[in-house]
């Protein structure tokens, strides 16, 4: 009778390592900024919500940082376009939900998806103010 051969076993401690460094890159990718550097170049971060709702036409045609809460999505064949109730942006960019001044629209000549951009979604998002 022939002997079977055992594969090796992998020590514990590889295993955690592994562990620790996945956990650790997915910590990565969640700290960082929702916006792209080259975007966020041409932002004016003094373009706050509640500063462009007081007189939106002296601000036509800023480059704006809002996010907020998808109310609803209106997709259509060739645009889409977004309703959301708008959040104040913390530090990194990311909207934080337990205040709001309003809604606002998003209008982009590209198709989403309803099933990607939901009601409920948190989002940040860059564009000009039209």
């Amino acid at each position: 009778m022939e002997k079977m051969r055992r594969k090796p076993e992998v020590p514990l401690i590889q295993w955690v390592s592994l562990w620790l460094w996945i956990i650790f890159l997915a910590g990565l990718s969640g700290c960082g900024p929702p916006i792209s550097k080259k975007v966020m170049e041409t932002v004016d971060r003094g373009r706050t919500f509640s500063v462009v709702i007081e007189n939106p036409k002296a601000y036509i045609g800023s480059v704006v940082l809002w996010g907020g809460v998808i109310e609803e999505s209106l997709p259509g064949p060739k645009e889409t376009r977004l309703i959301v109730r708008q959040s104040p942006l913390d530090d990194k960019g990311h909207p934080r939900t337990d205040a709001t001044y309003g809604e606002f629209v998003v209008h982009t000549p590209d198709y989403l998806s309803p099933r990607t951009f939901r009601k409920g979604m948190v989002i940040t998002l860059a564009g000009r103010v039209d």
